[in-house]
């Protein structure tokens, strides 16, 4: 989870090669490394080869680029970028030079298809001591006049990028790519069993244009040929080098000594990125804990929010009420940090006067700058301003700031609950903002960014776990707020359980896919797809739901747009559409459906158009009873003793009347426990209820909605029920 902000002509998508990789190759301390592993020369050192590699390839960028703006305008200069500077730039990185495929590269048919698909790949280097002689690397060098993301008429039959990723899904034999334009280079990588585009690029222009030497010592050490060589297991190659003295080796055991693609360089940094940006989550974990204590303290302190502490002084479960008021914070400054980050706060037609404005005075990305130190007073004015651009956000948009109305209920007032209209001391909101937006380095210890650009729903379902962990204390007498780590087994009383994303892939595989397939063989595929029902009963983080929309999203642009890989803002147009449609949920705790629709709303993130209202999709509530706390609050309705169908009316007046009479008398009437921090499981009074009725004929009934397929959640059917999908 660290941030790319400081490589500003790298941009890493997903999960191909995650973002922890990256400052640690820079340097020199993820594994393979060394000279030898790069393949040098004999005294030649890894930083030596980067340093005769930039001097080299800046004289040669130069030269392609004015060999290129001499060209007609339509030429897209295919043969010129790829003589005079991609396979120039290749050779540097170690790839020799790269066989030149003619035609396609067929694979068997799939997904349905007649026949096997063609594949132009431009290039490709092989390794014939690799367990399959037929694995390769498949490298598309483009003209620099050949856009990555779309098909260029008379060229490209599709989006070179939709292309080289739906062959790396479909190939065995190969699974990492390099795709380039000379403008872009991207690095892909196999996604058939990731939920999103996933890709690392390197923006060559401004590397060498603007002579960025760190960032292209990050393509050399990323990109070099070595990275992506078979290599043998550790543990197999150990065992290969001692039987080489050993005569009595068997066979067998040497046959398991062949170098392995899924082995190389590449998928060793993957694997430790990924496991440093599981530490990294925990630490992640606390800064919120630390943001939300800081904050909380913050309000509770000032000298002016005297009505604060009076409204706390009066409420039934102060505690619980200044939690939730603080989350939605937090969640409103994690929000922001994501759009900014991803660029996707400000619409198209934003003037770039306003946009210089926000980001001079208004942004996070300047609140996070200002909390890198420790500095800020009792003068409250960053709140205050952050609160004109939440204003904004909420409500019609400030074009001053360029910023449009997205009605998100999120950034509404009313969601700041008791906290409306208090103030927070800089120094306070400062901290928050530090808690928030840096971690310790898993390796180092040391501070550093947190990548919001690609946060992904299981690290807000990290964040909502580590929450669980605390319970919130306000020490009025102190003027204080403190989360404690929870002991015993409250979370367990909570039925809060995460559902692992294996679990999860395994459910939408079984149940959603075949019902994506069938709409899309419908005769209107769009509408079909937006038809489709998802309903999560326990939400928790909405890892579920999250997931599940990504699916009918992907199909839904598939089908808009013939690509096998939309482009990512065809993505979020289709998602848009499909939380807005198509996903549902309800949860015991308030806050599980307050991350859920975050996670949601950062999932479909546009500054043209709004928020899709999701306040009537997501529910607190008891998907068991098939109520809410609202009506828990008053007991059993008459209503719900109204006759229905064959019901025998004699038995359904005397349950309406003693159900009316125990609501009425406060010593006798059944209650339930119901509340985000427990659920009383025990229900042996509305059992019995439930089977008297049975017995008279009448019956206790639930409203729920009827599902075409439905399986269960091991992770969540403790809390409320099981996941479902209808259509």
């Amino acid at each position: 989870m660290t941030a790319l902000s400081v490589f500003r002509a790298l941009h890493a998508v997903g999960t191909a090669l995650p973002a922890e990789a990256i400052p640690r190759a820079s340097e020199l301390r993820m594994p393979g490394q060394t000279a030898d592993a790069y393949d040098l020369p004999p005294g030649m050192t890894v930083n030596g080869a980067i340093a005769r590699a930039w001097e080299a390839m800046l004289a040669a960028h130069r030269q392609w680029r004015t060999a290129l703006d001499r060209l007609p305008e339509h030429d897209v200069a295919t043969k010129l970028t790829r003589d005079k500077w991609l396979l120039p730039l290749l050779y540097e990185l170690g790839w020799g030079r790269p066989d030149v495929v003619s035609g396609s590269l067929p694979v068997p048919p799939g997904l349905g298809e007649l026949e096997a698909p063609n594949f132009p790949i431009s290039h490709r280097v092989s390794w014939p001591d690799a367990v399959n002689p037929d694995s390769w690397v498949p490298l598309h060098l483009l003209g620099g006049g050949i856009d990555l993301d779309t098909r260029t008429p008379s060229v490209t039959a599709r989006a070179p990028q939709a292309m080289v990723q739906d062959y790396l899904n479909r190939e065995d034999r190969a699974l990492w790519a390099v795709l380039s334009n000379g403008h872009r280079l991207r690095l892909l990588r196999d996604a058939s069993s990731l939920t999103r585009q996933s890709f690392v690029e390197f923006d060559l222009d401004t590397i060498f244009t603007d002579q960025l030497y760190a960032h292209f010592r990050i393509l050399f050490l990323t990109v070099h040929a070595s990275r992506f060589s078979p290599r043998l297991d550790d543990k197999v190659a150990r065992a290969a080098t001692a039987s080489e003295d050993d005569e009595s080796a068997n066979d067998a055991d040497l046959e398991q000594a062949k170098p392995k693609l899924d082995n190389c360089w590449l998928e060793r940094w993957r694997t430790t990125a990924i496991d440093d940006g599981a530490r990294a989550l925990l630490s992640l974990q606390h800064g919120i804990a630390a943001a939300l204590e800081e904050l909380g303290t913050g309000f509770v302190s000032h000298p002016a929010n005297v009505d604060l502490r009076e409204t706390l002084a009066a409420a039934t479960d102060a505690d619980r009420d200044l939690q939730r008021a603080l989350l939605r914070i937090a969640y409103r400054l994690i929000v922001l940090f994501v759009a900014e980050d991803r660029d996707l706060l400000h619409p198209a037609a934003a003037a770039a006067s306003a946009r210089t404005l926000y980001a001079n005075y208004f942004s996070s990305a300047r609140l996070r700058r200002l909390a890198a130190a420790p500095i800020g007073g009792w003068h409250t004015d960053l709140w205050e301003a952050h609160q004109i651009v939440t204003d904004a956000v909420s409500g019609e948009g400030l074009p001053a700031l360029g910023v449009s109305g997205l009605g998100a209920s999120l950034f509404s007032r009313d969601a700041l609950s008791i906290l409306d209209g208090a103030k927070l001391p800089n120094r306070s909101f400062l901290a928050a903002v530090r808690a928030l937006a840096q971690i310790n380095d898993p390796v180092t210890g040391l501070p550093r960014p947190v990548d919001y650009r690609n946060l992904d729903s299981e690290e807000l379902g990290g964040m909502y776990e580590g929450l669980l962990a605390y319970t919130p204390r306000y020490h009025a007498d102190e003027r204080t707020f403190t989360l404690d780590v929870s002991t015993g087994n409250d979370r367990k009383k909570s039925g809060s359980y995460y559902t692992p994303s294996e679990l999860i892939s395994l459910v939408l595989d079984e149940a959603l896919n075949p019902l994506i397939e069938e709409a899309r063989k419908s005769s209107n595929p769009e509408q079909a797809l937006l038809k489709l029902t998802v309903i999560d009963p326990a939400c928790g983080s909405g890892h579920f739901v999250v997931a599940a929309a990504r699916r009918i999203a992907e199909a839904l642009a598939t089908v808009r747009t013939s690509e096998t890989e939309p482009t990512p803002s065809a993505l979020r147009a289709a998602a848009a559409d499909v939380v807005e449609h198509c996903v549902y949920g309800v949860d015991l705790n308030d806050l599980a459906i307050e991350i859920t629709k975050v996670a949601l709303w950062l999932e479909a993130f546009d500054a043209d158009r709004p928020f899709p209202f999701l306040d009537a999709h997501f529910r607190v509530g008891n998907a068991l009873l098939g109520t809410t706390p609202e009506l828990l609050r008053h007991n059993i309705p008459d209503a719900a003793f109204a006759v229905l169908g064959d019901d025998n009316q004699t038995w359904t007046s005397k349950l309406k009347a003693r159900n009316k009479s125990e609501r009425q008398a406060d010593a006798d009437q059944l209650t339930f426990s119901f509340g985000s921090e427990t659920l009383n499981v025990e229900t042996s009074q509305f059992t019995k209820a439930a089977v008297d009725a049975d017995t008279g004929g009448s019956g206790h009934r639930g409203s729920h909605a009827c599902a075409r397929r439905r399986v269960a959640s091991p992770g969540s059917r403790s809390r409320s029920g099981s996941h479902q999908t209808r259509r």
